[in-house]
């Protein structure tokens, strides 16, 4: 029987129960400890077997973000036995004890669509759905883990105990692992209530009751001990930032027609995962005009991996403009990574690392884009293309920078003249991290009496000497 709870306003609480039957309260169970005693003969129990439940995998977010490529892995173990010496205190069964039962461990099994058989065991893993729910603090992704108990025969009335452990997190930035990776499934199987069961000395599954206990916690004859610590599953957290890239153009001779050119690289994030782009400030495809003339486009998302978009060639091809690659940090170009694209056709994507994505962007002057949902702690780097800068005589320059600290320097002003490969590199950019990026041209003017008055400067200078050699003519006469 599967069973999920529903987490309200997407936060889950921990007033979560986990149960085959409706229940109200904690099961009472009677005093028989071994048999049924039927017209003066003992009659052995009957074993029970346990059915499936479900513990709830939460995955927290912002609403801007999307699901991560992620894997979580779950074990389970039997948990301590307890005597219940205490008044008011239940014994407690060690699981599995093979005392008590078969000896079979519950299996674990991936809810998901694709799970089977041959998925089952004392240990699963499985990505987080891809399906959300919006939530007062954002939204959420909510996958289960199936606990099948239908191969463990229940031999006694009693409290059975076993411990569910989320695995640490591996591979993925921007992770929060619920801060208590431990939860306590009991198992609670009684006398079946009514006569003819009891003639036949039958047992019964009362519930499932899973909870923030620790493993030694006592059971409460009234229920009383787990009533405030049941709980659905894992609270888990995908913390993510969100970076934006903005070109300025400044100087007397800057085109503000002119696209300018911005490789984004994203090192650190989830391989297989899509990050959306805003482009609503900037244009899906380029637009003609008069400096530039190629169309140029730019996607609405990006997808971190290890296979590439573009192919990976020695050499540019003719009718083919050449981009390369940069790892974050570097300040050369990785010589191996040229990808090519149609010229004047889509921006080259690569994604030839694990969770790294290479990705062209076109801007002109007052555009920009912002990249969202990157994981906390990714690194970042924007590059300008230095030779075409060069070129055309512009100087690029990091003229504000909000969020995250660059390099050690956070204050954004001054302006910061980009280095020798007109990168900007971040090595962990931990909060939502806005660049504008200036390109700057700057020509003067020649002024002056030399050209705008040397025509009639030399009329004069000419009429002078007339004048001075008709003097000297009317002299010597």
């Amino acid at each position: 029987m599967r069973l999920h709870a529903v987490m309200k306003k997407g936060l889950m609480s921990a007033a979560g129960v986990i149960t085959a039957v409706s229940m109200i309260g904690m099961p009472a169970f009677a005093e028989d400890t071994g048999a049924f005693i039927e017209n003066g003969s003992t009659a052995a129990y009957e074993a029970v077997k346990g059915g499936t439940v479900e513990a709830d995998n939460h995955l927290n977010m912002r609403a801007d973000a999307n699901v991560p490529n992620v894997t979580f892995t779950y074990s389970i173990a039997n948990g301590t036995a307890q005597t219940g010496e205490t008044d008011g205190d239940l014994p407690v069964y060690a699981g599995s004890d093979k005392a008590v039962t078969n000896g079979m461990m519950p299996a674990l099994v991936d809810a998901g669509p694709d799970a089977s058989e041959s998925d089952k065991s004392n240990k699963a893993s499985f990505a987080v759905g891809q399906s959300t729910q919006n939530s007062e603090n954002g939204k959420y992704a909510d996958s289960s883990l199936t606990v099948d108990f239908s191969k463990v025969e229940f031999k006694e009335p009693g409290v059975y105990r076993y411990v569910l452990t989320q695995e640490p997190t591996k591979g993925v930035r921007g992770i929060e692992d619920d801060q208590d990776a431990t939860r306590v499934l009991d198992v609670y199987v009684e006398n079946a209530t009514d006569k003819k069961a009891e003639a036949s000395s039958q047992l019964t599954i009362a519930g499932y009751i899973l909870s923030n206990t620790n493993d030694t916690d006592p059971v409460k004859e009234d229920g009383s001990s787990q009533e405030e610590t049941k709980t659905n599953g894992w609270q888990n957290t995908y913390n993510t930032v969100n970076l934006t890239i903005k070109s300025t153009v400044s100087g007397n001779q800057a085109s503000r027609d002119r696209y300018f050119r911005y490789t984004v690289t994203i090192s650190g994030a989830a391989a297989g995962t899509k990050y959306d782009v805003d482009l609503s400030n900037a244009d899906s495809e380029t637009k003609t005009n008069g400096f530039s003339q190629a169309r140029h486009t730019n996607p609405s998302s990006i997808t971190a991996g290890k296979s590439s978009t573009a192919e990976a060639v020695p050499v540019k091809a003719k009718g083919q403009r050449e981009v390369r690659a940069f790892a974050a940090g570097a300040l050369l170009p990785i010589d191996d990574q040229v990808l090519v694209a149609d010229a004047g056709g889509s921006s080259a994507n690569s994604s030839d690392a694990e969770g790294t994505v290479t990705q062209d962007f076109w801007l002109r002057h007052g555009q920009s884009i912002t990249i969202k949902g990157l994981p906390k702690t990714a690194t970042y780097s924007v590059t300008e293309d230095k030779d075409d800068l060069d070129q055309n005589g512009y100087t690029a320059s990091l003229t504000d920078k909000k969020g995250d600290t660059l390099n050690g320097d956070g204050s954004g002003s001054p302006a910061v003249v980009m280095d020798s490969s007109t990168k900007v590199a971040d090595g962990a950019v931990t909060e939502d991290t806005a660049l504008t990026i200036d390109n700057h041209k700057e020509g003067a003017v020649p002024t002056g009496i030399l050209i705008d008055y040397a025509p009639y400067i030399v009329g004069i200078v000419l009429a002078a000497a007339a004048v001075v050699v008709l003097t000297v003519r009317k002299k010597r006469q």
